[in-house]
């Protein structure tokens, strides 16, 4: 955990804009802008004012540095930053300077010189309310000021700003040696005598941090600025302010030594965010009228490092940085009771992405999906992770590396196997056939090919249980081994990516990289074709994010959509940055909210339908309602072709596609692990699970549930096995309550981690029972019972 939140330290979050980093006074450029383009002018000319000390004379002096490393510069010209400050100026009503309620400071500070760079450290540091003395040599001030600025501009600027604050002036008084100042017992002083001036030694002063301009004599601290020291102009006034703050800092620190003013920015700005949007010129010739000054300010694009804003759906939806989902987590993670410290990221931890696209997108490399899961396992570790979030998902593990649906078979053909074929958990889930017709052609090319049906351990991974993905993990590792170690060919991307990087020394391909090997005429394999493949319409092919940096996998699909007949046009953000559809990370049970938002908006990226070659992709889409194919409808159910052993292709014509409930998603890997049996094997084992399966369904009144029950049921991942062992622990317990009004009974059963409750009746026909009602919660119900004078829990 402390390594990743380590690496957050080199986030680019709050680095300044081009523009804040060049600006002499580096002012707040996010904050005044959104405040024009409010058209709240005092308030924008309040942060201008604070920034730059002297606002009329700054505007009068700004030469727009800023322009030189705007990113619009060739985007319809640089945002007209000095043109917005002016209309500040025209525009905001109250000019006047801010009196501050602040208390006196102990400190006596000492000015030489009242040119620019001298008048703002004075100022800077009488509205911190030290007792500040200027002396100029020259009966009036300004310095080289006068030589640029009409004189009543100049006079009323100074006078404007230095209303509400108390110093000494002394006109006509040159200050020639230190030992004059030290004598009166100044804390520090800021020596401002302009270009050539007299430096009293402090332009020979190298400290040892740098050729920063000061020195201490005695208990006096010097330190110079302005055009002493080749600041002039505006530079000379930013200056002058930023030695204030030098100084205010030495007196309550005693460091001397100060970095230099200069914010050098490392934000990098997407390239996404640059549009043309030409430049806004007032029609005047001279200044903006106050809808000018807006649309100016609205073509700013208010520069930062903002790619995880962009393309990090936990960000987007939460509307946190990751330095805030950051700080969540190590509260919510951090060894202690949850029940006396706060948990902020409790929900977030399950309701978020494990795609690894921060790391991929952020300059800085900052992984916050690496955190979110090492957040997981932590939790898991200390036995506070929220089980209800992964309950579901890791007892569909549990049955799919089970005996109903587990299988590992070496082609019966064959005495060794050259390669085996990992279809997955999910593709088997939501349409059996698909992986029937793929084995059938990887059969057909390599009859040397194994088959291997199990989970890959993901929900494991993902739920932060590190023993039960090795487990997962070493039972494949085995089955793998006991194959004689042949190449893994993979349906799923995900399932390549986590055993990759689990087993290293497997090798591994893609299903679709071997059928792309075959040529154009892949449908031939398993499938009828009296005809060539017709063209199949216009399509988006949707990388999965685990396929992100496999050039190959992409490769293979395209080639293959291409020869089916299908014209490709690529996805505008997708194919640059592969983000995931929803899935990863089984966020759904946590925040349904959250995986809906995510799979919308990559649902509305193209109004094309799409093409995915990840089974989990294809399940969410089509529950957002996205018209979607997964490659292998395509290579095997062309138009005008069909399955070899069956009579109807896989989706008919005008029928909408639906997707498997979770029990039949279930029933289906099952049935897919009795059909392969059957068709390869000879189906011994199919027979003697199908024979079990009749003898306890015939023991088994029906459960009658209605549609829109079924559909609840499916969305809150309630399986119908569930659901009739409730009914029958009460049934069997007599552990249920009548009501006389529905005439029906209900009652409750803990399941693993959760709590299932039914209401159901008996219907006419003796053999089947209606179910009303079934819901689930994740409270424990604790009853006792009093046998013999002592209490005992029930189970429940």
């Amino acid at each position: 955990m402390d390594a990743y939140l380590k690496n957050f330290g080199e986030c680019l979050q709050k680095e300044p804009p081009f523009c804040g980093a060049e600006c002499p006074f580096h002012m707040d450029m996010h904050g005044f802008i959104e405040k024009i383009r409010k058209g709240m002018w005092s308030a924008a000319f309040k942060t201008y004012r604070n920034a730059v000390g002297f606002p009329r004379v700054a505007a009068a002096l700004c030469h727009a540095p800023c322009k030189s490393v705007c990113p619009l510069s060739e985007r319809g010209g640089a945002v007209e930053m000095a043109l917005l400050e002016r209309a500040c100026l025209s525009f905001a009503k109250d000019l006047g300077a801010t009196s501050y309620n602040v208390p006196a400071k102990r400190g006596r500070i000492a000015v030489v010189g009242a040119g620019a760079g001298g008048l703002a450290c004075a100022l800077r540091l009488s509205a911190k309310k030290y007792n500040v003395e200027i002396f100029e040599k020259e009966d009036h001030v300004g310095g080289g000021l006068c030589e640029i600025l009409p004189p009543d501009l100049l006079a009323r600027e100074i006078e404007e700003q230095f209303k509400h604050e108390e110093y000494e002036l002394r006109l006509s008084c040159e200050i020639e040696n230190r030992s004059f100042l030290n004598e009166r017992g100044f804390d520090a002083v800021c020596v401002a005598t302009g270009e050539g001036g007299y430096d009293f030694g402090l332009l020979r002063a190298e400290g040892d941090k740098g050729d920063r301009y000061c020195l201490r004599d005695g208990n006096t601290a010097w330190f110079a600025c302005g055009a002493l020291i080749g600041d002039d102009g505006i530079y000379a006034l930013s200056g002058g302010l930023y030695m204030g703050i030098v100084i205010d800092n030495f007196l309550k620190t005693g460091n001397l030594f100060y970095p230099p003013n200069a914010a050098a920015t490392r934000m990098v700005l997407d390239a996404a965010r640059l549009t043309d949007a030409p430049a806004v010129f007032p029609q005047n010739g001279e200044g903006y009228t106050e809808d000018e000054a807006r649309g100016e300010a609205f073509r700013c694009l208010k520069c930062q490092c903002d790619a995880c804003k962009l393309y990090s759906d936990l960000c987007d939806f939460t509307g946190k940085w990751p330095l805030r989902i950051r700080d969540e987590i190590a509260a919510t993670t951090l060894p202690g009771v949850s029940e006396i410290k706060a948990t902020p990221a409790k929900r977030l931890l399950s309701a978020s992405n494990t795609a690894n696209i921060c790391r991929e997108i952020c300059p800085a490399e900052i992984d916050l999906e690496g955190l979110i899961l090492e957040g997981r396992r932590s939790m898991h570790k200390q036995d506070k992770a929220p089980w209800a979030f992964h309950d579901f998902w890791l007892r569909d593990m549990d049955f799919a590396d089970g005996p109903e649906a587990a299988l590992c078979m070496a082609p019966a053909a064959a005495g060794t196997c050259a390669y085996a074929f990992f279809p997955g958990c999910q593709l088997g889930a939501g349409d059996p056939r698909l992986v029937e017709a793929a084995y059938d052609a990887l059969l057909e090319k390599h009859p040397d090919t194994a088959l291997l049906l199990r989970c890959c351990g993901a929900p494991a991974e993902w739920a932060g249980n590190e023993d039960k993905n090795a487990e997962a993990v070493a039972e494949i590792r085995d089955a793998w081994r006991g194959l004689g170690e042949p190449v893994m060919l993979f349906a799923c991307p995900s399932c390549m990516e986590i055993l990759g990087r689990r087993i290293p020394e497997m090798p591994l391909r893609s299903l679709y990289e071997t059928l792309a090997d075959r040529g154009a005429n892949v449908p031939d394999a398993g499938v009828s074709a009296a005809a060539p493949c017709a063209p199949c319409g216009e399509w988006a092919i949707f990388d999965p994010c685990a396929a992100r940096r496999n050039a190959h996998i992409k490769s293979a699909v395209r080639k293959l959509a291409s020869e089916a007949g299908c014209k490709l046009t690529p996805l505008p953000v997708q194919e640059r940055v592969t983000r995931c559809c929803g899935y990863g990370g089984q966020p759904s049970a946590a925040s349904p909210e959250y995986a809906a938002f995510v799979a919308e908006k990559r649902a509305s990226e193209s109004a094309l339908p799409y093409i995915v070659y990840c089974a989990n992709c294809k399940d969410i889409f089509i529950k957002a309602g996205k018209e979607c194919k997964h490659i292998l409808e395509i290579l095997f159910d062309p138009p005008g072709a069909v399955l070899a052993d069956k009579n109807a292709s896989l989706n008919s014509p005008g029928v909408p596609f639906r997707l498997a409930t979770v029990t039949e998603r279930r029933h289906n890997r099952a049935e897919l692990k009795r059909s392969l049996l059957e068709k390869y094997w000879n189906g011994s084992s199919a027979d003697q699970a199908d024979r079990a399966d009749q003898d306890e369904s015939a023991a088994r009144p029906r459960l009658k549930i209605g549609e829109a029950l079924l559909v609840q049921m499916d969305e809150d991942r309630i399986l119908e096995e569930d659901v009739r062992e409730v009914v029958d622990f009460c049934e069997r317990t007599g552990r249920k309550v009548y009501s006389e009004i529905s005439a029906s009974y209900s009652g409750y059963r803990k399941i693993g981690h959760m709590s299932y409750w039914v209401e159901y009746r008996p219907t006419d026909s003796e053999d089947e029972i209606e179910l009303l009602r079934a819901y689930t919660h994740r409270m424990e119900i604790a009853l006792e019972a009093v046998w013999n004078g002592v209490k005992t829990n029930v189970d429940m």
